[in-house]
């Protein structure tokens, strides 16, 4: 059962990072297709535009994932 007073869950980020952790002990991976390698966090491509923090992009099926 998790601690919902743990200091990982009062912090967004500290949450998304131990999901992470969670998730990907050996590595982070595409959900849509396995790949490994090739799997990069997602930029913005503008100063102005905006990207949801912890999504990723997939460079083998073309698909963005997130830890959750």
């Amino acid at each position: 059962m998790c601690d919902i007073n743990a200091p990982f869950f009062n912090d967004e980020e500290a949450a998304r990072n131990y999901l992470e952790g969670r998730r990907w002990e050996k590595g982070r991976f595409c959900p849509h297709c396995g790949g490994t390698e090739r799997t990069y966090p997602v930029k913005p491509r503008t100063k102005k535009s905006t990207v949801r923090k912890g999504l990723y992009y997939c460079n083998d099926c073309n698909q963005q994932f997130s830890v959750t």
